[in-house]
């Protein structure tokens, strides 16, 4: 659920800038302003949305037949009017209608010589629609000419052109042209600390800022950024709105991306208890935090905390909009992520089967519902070991992002980066390396070279190095993806741990004993602070540690520690474990040169990991790997294409 927390941080800016612009643009005329009252008065589409919209629906149903019938007569007050109604459509999800409002308002401007609401407004609230279809092209040529047509215009204007200005900013991060982004969002920022150094104009721009610094992997200057816009929030709204809950939210989200799960839980928390503060009953935003908390515990595997949150935010997501809205579909994804995490594989290919199934239907106003659902779809079919399968899924999947959004989009890399390890699980380890040499060079360019995202591809690229056993370079590319990830990240996230495993076994591969042990020594002491005894990262510690002492030749120190590795007295032991650790062992020994030593235990481990997981599992095909690798350095074709065929 890559998405959740980047739909919900621009929440408030997509449906409240240009509101406020038409908003001001409305006041000029005491007429507007009566008929505004007449027929609108205490429904805005925050307190309808989910609540009241059926009686919202019906007022502005009545609206717009006033609208013909009244004003024919005053073509300046209909458009004000209509163009106000084009913001209520768009914010109750009803795209088509708010586009008719705007091209009634263009209508009106071209055959009845109406100067107010300028073009700059209008091709706003164009832009605005267009970003909520998910058309990002056409969202940024529109802001530029909202710019252009405002450009030199008087001061009440000028708010409304610092508004598009930030809009703009936050598309072009979306497209990945960060420092674009960065330059529009603080022109906007400099005209706010002049002209509104307190309001929520001024909360809204530091937000932005937020979002761009965490896509950037500075989260240091993103948590300042988003705390500001809390604060500031706090002193002009009170505590009790929804801006407040989508600060919190973010902060909370971006707390857990720094590794402190306590404080970040505390604001999620917050951020809901807010909205039920705010709204009585089901709410788009209520359901929109709860499946972020519901990632938030996957992330987590509390799967039971999880489990009501992304249930509930589907059936109050098919309340408020019914089955085949956009928001539903997104709330099905979000259970299919669900069950994938839970290890319930095959329930869930069979929800993004049906999924995918609407997907394909169009027409679609949510574009990136089909590459999401090819995605989820090609990695629960990895996990069940058809990366064969999976490959073609891949390939359409980022072809989509590109045509959408460029190749150096976060969700095209993403999906190539996947795409890369089902290569290297299906033993094409050079095509897996040439994808994430794509990649890495992209990020490096796009976010950064210290990036945490770009430090991920360069862990996987040092994995698929070293299984091209050129263990020189693995070692320097998993060294240093897994410094820049804990500089971003801190010293306990449980990703740079990780990483430091596969660094203790290219060091062990490179016969550098020591490091690796120290290495490995620190990643016990982690692993059992926060799994204990009995977890099964701690158990694979200290397999590893006995592979290395097998490998010096203290036999009986490999036996003890193997020993407790597998000892059940902690806790069960999970079934794969002891067909692990043979291969781990065989392993060592093949990287070694010891080959007739490694032999029977990789044939060892092949056989018990077939037994307790299947031939599809993937530590089963990886040992099936290592058994080609050895069959090959014996020089025996035959036994290593019987192997590669088990592999694949």
């Amino acid at each position: 659920m890559v998405g959740a927390t980047i739909i919900s941080s621009v929440m408030y800016t997509r449906e409240q800038a240009a509101s406020r612009a038409a908003q001001r643009e409305a006041t000029r005329s005491s007429q507007v302003s009566r008929f505004l009252g007449d027929m609108l008065t205490g429904v805005g589409p925050h307190v309808a949305r989910g609540r009241d919209t059926e009686l919202l629906e019906a007022i502005l149903e009545d609206t717009d037949k006033r609208l013909g019938a009244e004003l024919a007569d005053q073509p300046e007050v209909e458009a004000a009017l209509r163009l106000q109604l084009s913001h209520t459509y768009r914010q109750l999800g009803d795209w088509d209608t708010a586009t008719k409002q705007l091209e009634r308002v263009k209508e009106l401007q071209s055959t009845r010589n109406v100067a107010s609401p300028d073009r700059g407004l209008v091709a706003a609230a164009e832009a605005v629609l267009a970003w909520a279809r998910g058309d990002l092209p056409a969202a940024e040529t529109l802001y530029r000419e909202s710019l252009t047509a405002m450009s030199g215009q008087a001061e009440v204007d000028s708010l409304v052109w610092a508004e598009s200005t930030l809009q703009l900013g936050n598309i072009v991060v979306q497209m990945g042209r960060y420092d674009e982004a960065d330059s529009l969002m603080n022109i906007a920022l400099s005209f706010y600390r002049r002209r509104a150094p307190e309001s929520d104009v001024i909360a809204v721009t530091y937000n932005s800022l937020g979002n761009l610094a965490r896509y950037q992997g500075d989260y240091e200057a993103a948590e300042a950024n988003y705390r500001e816009a809390l604060a500031i929030h706090r002193r002009v709204l009170g505590e009790n709105h929804p801006f407040i809950a989508t600060d919190l939210h973010n902060l909370g989200r971006l707390l857990e991306s720094r590794g402190n799960i306590p404080d970040a839980e505390q604001l999620l928390r917050e951020s809901m208890a807010v909205l039920d503060k705010v709204y009585d009953g089901p709410h788009a935003d209520k359901a929109q935090v709860m499946r972020s908390m519901a990632e938030f515990y996957m992330n987590q595997m509390r799967l039971a905390e999880a489990d009501s949150l992304i249930y509930g935010a589907l059936a109050m997501t098919r309340q408020l909009y019914g089955e085949q809205a956009d928001d539903t579909n997104r709330a099905r994804l979000g259970v299919a992520e669900f069950l994938q995490r839970s290890g319930r594989l095959p329930a869930a290919e069979a929800a993004l089967t049906d999924l995918l199934a609407v997907a394909r239907k169009g027409p679609q106003t949510d574009p990136e519902l089909l590459p999401d659902v090819l995605h989820r779809l090609a990695t629960t079919i990895v996990r069940q070991g058809r990366d064969r399968e999976a490959l073609p899924l891949f390939e359409e999947s980022i072809a989509l992002y590109t045509a959408l959004a460029g190749a150096d989009h976060p969700s095209t890399l993403l999906a190539r980066n996947d795409c890369a390890r089902s290569l290297v699980n299906l033993g094409e380890d050079t095509a897996a390396l040439q994808q994430l040499q794509i990649v890495l060079e992209t990020r490096e360019r796009v976010l950064g070279p210290s990036n945490p995202e770009t430090a991920i591809t360069r862990v996987d690229l040092g994995r698929a190095l070293s299984r091209l056993d050129r263990l020189e370079e693995a070692e320097a590319s998993m060294r240093r993806g897994r410094d820049d990830y804990r500089t971003a990240k801190g010293a306990e996230h449980p990703g740079g741990w990780n990483a430091t495993m596969h660094l203790s076994g290219m060091l062990r591969d490179l016969r550098r004993y020591d490091e690796a042990t120290k290495e490995l020594q620190a990643c016990e002491e982690f692993f059992v602070k926060q799994q204990g005894d009995a977890g099964s990262t701690t158990r694979l510690v200290r397999i590893r540690l006995a592979s290395i002492a097998l490998c010096q030749g203290q036999e009986a120190e490999s036996r003890r520690l193997l020993e407790r590795a597998l000892d059940p007295a902690p806790g069960e032991v999970a079934g794969w474990l002891p067909g692990r650790s043979q291969t781990e062992f065989g392993e060592a020994l093949l990287r070694a040169d010891r080959l007739d030593e490694a032999a029977p235990y990789l044939r060892r481990g092949y056989d018990q990991l077939l037994a307790a997981e299947g031939a599809k599992a993937g530590n089963t095909r990886s040992a099936a790997r290592l058994l080609v690798k050895l069959f090959e350095k014996q020089g025996d074709a035959a036994e290593a294409a019987k192997w590669r065929a088990k592999q694949n």
